[in-house]
């Protein structure tokens, strides 16, 4: 018998439970790499907020401890790249360096 979506009941059903897991935790942890890769390589971390990362980290580490607590590794590695990252992106913001290095990107520009 079909389910709801799409997947055969009994084993076809944790087949399909694990491919929707695997496929959401590569959309979680692939959100926040192109935003990491751009403050790395510029600098520059104008517009983002502070208060959004904040939780976002603080989320991804509950969700990391939740993961330990029931042993579950695709909940321990998701959420471990997803702190990693969020938690980078959270330094750079309020890295005093960070600002200054894309303050001096911002000058250089409009001096060209």
């Amino acid at each position: 018998m079909n389910t709801a979506s799409g997947c055969e009941e009994d084993s076809a059903e944790h087949g399909c439970r694990r491919h929707l897991g695997a496929i959401a935790a590569l959309c979680s942890v692939s959100s926040f790499a192109p935003q990491a890769l751009k403050i790395i390589r510029t600098g520059n971390t104008e517009g983002l907020s502070v208060a959004m990362y904040a939780l976002t980290v603080s989320g991804f580490g509950l969700w990391l401890m939740y993961g330990i607590i029931q042993s579950q590794w695709p909940l321990i590695a998701t959420n471990a790249s997803c702190f990693a990252l969020s938690l980078l992106i959270l330094i750079m913001l309020l890295s005093p360096a960070a600002r200054r290095r894309a303050a001096g990107i911002a000058e250089s520009k409009v001096g060209d």
